[in-house]
């Protein structure tokens, strides 16, 4: 009834098979985007570098690159523009449905990702979203309040509505951040001593490896005289 979306050919008059070359690339598309770290936009250049293009094989434009995160055929569902959810086809899903429900999901801004991720990743707090609240396990954000005086204050809080188990200052927090960065360091006995165990294996395999060379070159001496 409708052309096959790219990803896919159109087979018989009710089936749709799956276009070997343009598949996984499809299928790449949804898991990089999946991934919250790509906008629409990088993730079309990413796939069009792999070589992928639209039905008539001329190079994908960016809405057409958005159809295809957007169609639910890639997911086994068929969807009539006018009658709306129709039922599931019969060629094979490129993208689980858990996929492809997140990949609309990041599109619609309801999920964090890369559709607004130049929003929040803010120079101001560059600890947003890797820093986790002990009480509900959401990932924190970070804003600026004005005190009465008008004097700016900046802070870490828990972004999950009614959470206020986590809120501490920016200098609180990325102070023990760097902290905590300082005590993992390896000091540097612990690295002069890694460089001497490193030397001393690389020796002990030129010797094992010079043994070898030798036993070969033997064998080696042997079978010539054999064939000669």
């Amino acid at each position: 009834m409708w052309k096959a979306p790219v990803g896919y050919l159109n087979g018989d008059e009710t089936s749709l098979v799956r276009d070997t070359s343009k598949a996984p690339l499809v299928r790449q598309a949804f898991e990089w985007f999946a991934t919250g770290r790509f906008l629409k936009r990088e993730v079309l250049d990413k796939i069009a570098a792999l070589g992928i293009t639209s039905r008539h094989s001329k190079p994908l434009k960016s809405q057409s690159s958005g159809n295809i995160l957007k169609n639910p055929g890639c997911c086994g569902r068929l969807v009539s523009p006018r009658w709306g959810f129709v039922g599931d086809g019969d060629g094979e899903p490129l993208v689980n449905v858990k996929t492809f429900n997140l990949v609309q999901a990041l599109m619609s801004g309801k999920r964090g990702g890369c559709v607004g991720r130049r929003r929040r990743d803010h120079e101001d707090f560059p600890l947003r979203r890797f820093v986790r609240c002990a009480q509900c396990k959401e990932a924190v954000t970070g804003s600026w309040f004005k005190g009465k005086a008008g004097k700016r204050y900046a802070y870490y809080r828990c972004r999950e509505s009614g959470c206020s188990h986590f809120i501490v200052s920016k200098d609180a927090l990325e102070t023990a951040f760097v902290e905590l960065l300082e005590s993992l360091r390896p000091k540097p006995g612990y690295l002069s001593l890694f460089r001497e165990i490193v030397l001393d294996v690389w020796k002990q395999w030129r010797i094992e490896a010079g043994t070898l060379r030798r036993t070969l070159e033997g064998r080696a001496v042997s079978l010539h005289e054999r064939i000669d």
